[in-house]
């Protein structure tokens, strides 16, 4: 898995804020009293608790730590390496917000990131196939005015289409108007419908 070799990294995280962590798991859950306290704004909580909750391979709290660091929250100085390996290793194990923030800092860049169209779409990739609206939109309006990429209307419309499936009214208005497909997304939507069909 692919969390296990980000360990020995992120090991020096934990053990250098040792402190903070030392009675997070006499509360409960720290990975639910970390989020929560997160989410009230109480940052030096959530780190303790978070610390503790990351050291179990959890990736939502990879992914808060991470934002802790990076806004130097919670008694954590702020280092945007660390902020980045631990969104990264959240992204890796599938939690699409963390995959979301990479391809927004890609976009961007700062701190040690530079602004990189390929990796921003990678990531907002790997968000929507996991069916995130918001990536698949971004990626139907970077293929649609070639973002950092070559305009490809093809791929634009197959984003759009896959957003509009869930109910989004701004992809279901872009396809009405849009020009016909073309031939060759004709026939790639014939051959993904007669796969579909064998599976």
């Amino acid at each position: 898995m692919m969390i296990k070799t980000l360990k020995k990294p992120l090991a020096g995280l934990f053990f250098a804020a040792l402190s903070l962590s030392s009675w997070a798991g006499l509360f409960g859950s720290s990975h639910d009293e970390g989020i929560a306290a997160y989410q009230r704004g109480d940052y030096e909580a959530a780190a303790n608790n978070l610390m503790d909750a990351a050291t179990h391979d959890d990736p939502e709290a990879y992914f808060y730590l991470g934002q802790l660091y990076r806004q130097g929250l919670g008694g954590l100085s702020r280092n945007d390496d660390s902020a980045f390996r631990l969104i990264k290793a959240a992204a890796n194990e599938n939690y699409s917000p963390a995959a979301m923030t990479l391809a927004d800092w890609y976009k961007t860049g700062g701190g040690r990131i530079h602004a990189n169209p390929t990796l921003r779409i990678l990531w907002l990739e790997k968000a929507a196939h996991q069916n995130v609206v918001a990536a698949q939109l971004q990626l139907a309006k970077i293929y649609q005015q070639g973002e950092g990429v070559l305009a490809d209307p093809d791929l634009a419309r197959h984003w759009w289409q896959l957003a509009a499936n869930q109910g989004s009214s701004e992809a279901q208005q872009m396809l009405g108007q849009l020009p016909p497909p073309s031939p060759s997304e004709v026939a790639t939507s014939a051959v993904q419908v007669g796969g579909a069909s064998n599976n």
